[in-house]
């Protein structure tokens, strides 16, 4: 019997992007779209990443304010209300 191949590794921006990219056809599709072109997927996506990036700045940056060096989740809901 020849071994068994090992999957091919997938780093965790990558597996995040698509994740990112199925939460924005599923978006699309709760919206009313029949489909999603790849582009609009990815630009969605982008922006969802980049929100998420800012928002966990932000919270990082409340949490470091008030002396403790992770966010909860006051931390994260204050950062989202700034704006992210």
């Amino acid at each position: 019997m020849p071994a068994a191949h090992p999957p091919p590794a997938v780093s965790a921006d990558d597996y995040a992007r698509a994740a990112l990219r199925v939460a924005a056809c599923q978006l699309a599709e709760a919206a009313g779209y029949g489909a999603a072109r790849a582009s609009a997927a990815d630009a969605l996506a982008d922006v969802a990443a980049r929100y998420a990036s800012a928002l966990g700045r932000a919270a990082k940056g409340y949490a470091e304010a008030a002396g403790r060096g992770t966010a909860n989740v006051s931390d994260v809901v204050r950062g989202d209300s700034k704006g992210g």
